[in-house]
């Protein structure tokens, strides 16, 4: 089963499908865990802080600039996804932003945020990189797959300080 669990879930689903929801879990949602089938579907600049994604598989599904700050990423797969500019940093104390086991298969995650992520036994097949930054937590068995950059390579890009921007 794939699950999606965050605490406003209802910006997520139609007013159709959140009376069906609402109906079905015989109450409102905003702390139900939703099975979530997520393809080609866009959420693009959503705000997905503190999410869990736990075994979730994710295909074909548009997340340009979304907020994954927090997120819980463990056993996810992630494959086919544009995730380009989407943020997966830490940016409070709980839950911690970990994606053990998690695998990102032919996604487009260029110029995406990783500070303080946990990304150990987090695996890259064939997806774009270019312009992602900050430290990671850990990364212990991280593994890229024909990125066109090695683990070592990626880390040294990961640390490199942001640019400033310009007003």
């Amino acid at each position: 089963n794939q699950w999606f669990d965050h605490p406003r879930v209802q910006w997520l689903a139609s007013p159709e499908v959140r009376a069906l929801l609402e109906k079905y879990f015989d109450g409102p949602i905003t702390d139900a865990q939703v099975a979530l089938v997520a393809s080609k579907v866009d959420w693009s600049r959503a705000i997905l802080t503190r999410t869990i994604f736990i075994v979730a598989s994710i295909v074909g599904t548009r997340f340009e600039g979304a907020d994954f700050a927090n997120a819980v990423l463990d056993r996810a797969t992630f494959e086919r996804c544009d995730l380009r500019g989407a943020s997966f940093a830490m940016r409070r104390p709980a839950p911690a932003p970990t994606s053990a086991h998690a695998r990102f298969v032919d996604c487009d995650l260029r110029q995406t945020e990783w500070h303080e992520r946990n990304l150990r036994d987090t695996t890259f097949v064939r997806c774009k990189l270019e312009g992602a930054l900050g430290e990671p937590a850990a990364t212990t068995g991280l593994v890229l797959e024909d990125c066109g950059v090695d683990v070592a390579g990626f880390l040294a890009q990961l640390a490199r300080p942001r640019r400033a921007t310009s007003v």
